[in-house]
């Protein structure tokens, strides 16, 4: 507890603060991934550089892969328009690396001629388990090269990582035999040891050279082979990519209604994209279920690997099992053929329920089967589905020649506005009996925003992308910094949305409304690129009779991330998905250089203290304290009422080398003018080192109006001082 002395030559009482807790002991801050790059150049199937980069496997009528394709017989088409074709060529990675004669000097990026496969397991019966490891094993027996690099994920619930990317045969087997055989409490506690390992390389790979063969061998589980890879670098460089594609799965699932296949898979084409040339995913799975509430997503996935030049291949684990598959399928459509039957003859009657719900009915009976849908990921990304066989290794054969052999080209399109439509691509060979294996198309998203992005997501793109930004409604944002760190400081961004100006669709035969509001968020370096996404769709539905409540209310939106020192902008749009009316912000971050001495976060006007359970997601949040989350006020007037209160929330960050204890002073102005001031006494710190101050005291004493606060902290001979603003209103 602390104290707050009222300094007025007519006031002289002393206030105690009710403290929300009398100590604060939060979970440390988690470790995050290093420094994010900027997207190579000559990376993937992007619209990065006004260059689109596909690849093409071509096979003759035996499935033999044909090596001496020209550039004039081939023809690449996008959303039906014929496109020139700049660059094209064969590519062989069948070889290992090796020094090319007369290099001297020259450094060459180890990563460009290593083939790169991820192995996914989704969750199998015990039938489908051992077909899925046979074949895994297989390809490993027979086709890992020295420049042939493998990691191995499982989804079960969501994306875990057992195993990072490797030739180490060893490695790899045990991780395949722990994903087929294994549980979802192995699988996370595997996960969790080998992103520890993966965060401590890519810190030390940030150093140079030295440190990123340290890095490498820091791994422990498997870090790319040193010959293979060419440098320890490189292991650096892949766990770092690997760090963010776990990092990005969990924001996925706790940013949306989490389907682990679909996001799982996502997330693993967003960061892959850092690595040039073409990549490999081989999904294991008893098929692909996609309900029309994520067809979008899928599509989006879709988008990401052929944007990261990820080709998935899909393997159906559940071999000749799956005659019946299209029962389902079947069946569905067979029951709507009498509902089309009504609406095409034109018969005379009231509309029912079945015949409203046809056209989503035969959507979802179409995706009801799941091996079609796994089908479509593969042959959408430039790969294939293995299915209805009990015999896999003719399919893993094809794999294994796709991974090393295949040809890549290039064009710029025509269409070069990024307004968030897909964008169809097709490859057509003039030489007869050839077929091809292309990807389907990808999203046309601005360069900054990475391969990745949802549907609801499109729109509010476009709106940061537009001159003005928009401005329909209003809505607040600020930004929060807390503790430091080697790879940057924590930084909370809040957004407070009124939704009176929200539009609701009401539903007066079924007593409900509906509505929906999205959010999204861009932390962009000082050159312009995203170095963090955020967002949110909130689907907003209730009861017809409290839709002027829901009016009446607003959503708080708050995310953490972590930032290197560095000048950044925030970008943040609010969508109104009814109306598609949008509101957008710009702010500045600054992120100053580290200083030794004691320190300070930012001091927060507190709105309210939710509980949250104590195996919440969010539970290393900044904000969050003893099974509380702090909710930031952001500028709402607070009513002076007889139990009016303000309450404020702040982290003091003690040096430890220094032997005097912290000393905090607060003062409270109007107009300029102290009007209030205290020298609250400290707790120790807590197990992490830290001293956090929750605590309020009654407004009535404060006359309405705008007012600041001022935190100083000081301990020897440093100090910090932070301020924060609040309004009193009667």
């Amino acid at each position: 507890m602390f104290r707050i002395l009222i300094s007025s030559l007519l006031l002289q009482a002393v206030i105690p603060l009710v403290a929300i807790a009398p100590t604060l002991r939060g979970a440390p801050a988690p470790p995050q991934a290093a420094t994010p790059r900027r997207p190579d150049a000559s990376q993937t199937i992007q619209a990065v550089t006004e260059e689109v980069l596909p690849d093409v496997v071509v096979r003759d009528k035996k499935g033999r892969g044909i090596s001496d394709l020209k550039a004039e017989e081939l023809e690449v088409f996008e959303d039906g328009v014929k496109q020139q074709i700049k660059a094209f060529r064969f590519v062989d990675k069948s070889g290992v690396l090796a020094p090319q004669p007369g290099a001297g000097e020259v450094q060459v990026d180890p990563l460009r001629h290593v083939n790169l496969v991820t192995l996914v397991f989704e969750r199998l019966d015990v039938q489908a388990r051992q077909a899925a490891r046979q074949a895994a094993t297989d390809l490993l027996n027979k086709e890992l090269r020295e420049n042939m690099l493998v990691a191995v994920f499982t989804i079960d619930q969501r994306l875990y990582i057992l195993q990072q990317f490797t030739n180490d045969r060893k490695l790899l087997k045990d991780a395949i035999e722990q994903a087929t055989r294994g549980n979802y409490t192995q699988f996370a506690a595997q996960s969790a040891a080998i992103e520890k390992d993966l965060r401590a390389a890519t810190s030390e790979g940030a150093a140079g050279q030295a440190s990123s063969d340290a890095a490498a061998a820091s791994l422990g589980r498997g870090a790319p082979a040193g010959a293979a890879m060419g440098s320890g670098f490189a292991a650096a460089k892949m766990a770092e990519m690997t760090v963010a594609i776990l990092q990005f799965s969990r924001q996925l699932q706790q940013s949306q209604e989490g389907y682990g296949s679909i996001y799982g898979l996502m997330a693993l084409m967003k960061d892959q994209g850092r690595l040039v040339g073409r990549k490999t995913l081989i999904y294991f799975a008893e098929g692909l279920t996609v309900p029309p509430n994520l067809v979008e997503q899928f599509r989006s996935t879709i988008s990401a690997a052929n944007r990261a030049n990820v080709s998935i291949y899909a393997v159906d684990a559940r071999g000749l099992s799956t005659g019946g598959l299209n029962d389902a399928t079947r069946q569905g459509l067979m029951d709507l053929s009498s509902v089309s039957k009504g609406q095409i003859f034109g018969e005379s009657h009231a509309v029912t329920r079945e015949e409203a719900m046809s056209g989503e009915s035969a959507e979802a009976s179409l995706r009801a089967n799941v091996q079609g849908t796994m089908a479509d990921l593969a042959t959408s990304t430039g790969g294939f589905l293995i299915s209805d066989t009990n015999d896999f290794r003719i399919g893993m054969q094809h794999v294994a020649e796709d991974i090393r052999t295949y040809y890549e080209l290039s064009y710029t399109p025509t269409a070069r506005e990024y307004d968030g439509r897909f964008r169809r691509i097709m490859v057509k060979a003039s030489r007869p009996g050839v077929t091809l294996q292309t990807r389907s198309g990808y999203f046309a998203l601005p360069p900054s925003v990475g391969p990745a992005a949802l549907p609801y997501e499109m729109p509010m793109l476009a709106a940061l992308n537009s001159t003005p930004l928009p401005r329909e409604f209003e809505y607040r944002v600020e930004t929060f910094h807390f503790g430091r760190h080697k790879e940057g400081v924590d930084q909370t961004v809040a957004m407070r949305i009124p939704l009176s100006s929200f539009t609701f669709t009401e539903d007066p035969k079924n007593k409900v409304y509906r509505g929906r509001v999205s959010l999204l968020g861009l932390v962009k370096d000082a050159e312009g690129a995203v170095v963090h996404k955020i967002s949110q769709n909130y689907p907003l539905e209730g009861p017809l009779q409290s839709v002027e409540a829901r009016k009446n209310g607003n959503i708080i939106f708050a995310r953490n991330f972590r930032l290197p020192p560095g000048r950044y902008t925030l970008e943040t749009v609010a969508l109104d998905q009814e109306s598609k009316k949008a509101s957008a912000r710009r702010v500045v971050i600054l992120v100053p250089p580290d200083k030794p001495g004691v320190s300070l976060s930012s001091v927060a006007v507190v709105r309210s203290a939710e509980t949250v359970a104590a195996d919440d997601a969010d539970r290393e949040d900044p904000l969050r304290y003893e099974g509380k989350k702090i909710i930031p006020n952001l500028n709402e007037p607070i009513g002076q009422s007889a139990n009016g209160q303000l309450s404020l929330f702040f982290v003091i960050y003690p040096n430890p080398g220094e032997y005097e204890k912290p000393q905090l002073a607060l003062q409270f102005l109007k107009d300029g003018e102290v009007v209030a001031q205290a020298l609250p006494e400290l707790q120790a710190p807590d197990p992490e080192g830290r001293v956090p101050c929750v605590g309020s005291l009654p407004l009535s004493t404060f006359k309405p109006g705008q007012y600041e606060v001022r935190a100083v902290v000081r301990q020897g001979m440093t100090g910090a001082e932070e301020r924060a603003f609040f309004t009193v209103s009667p």
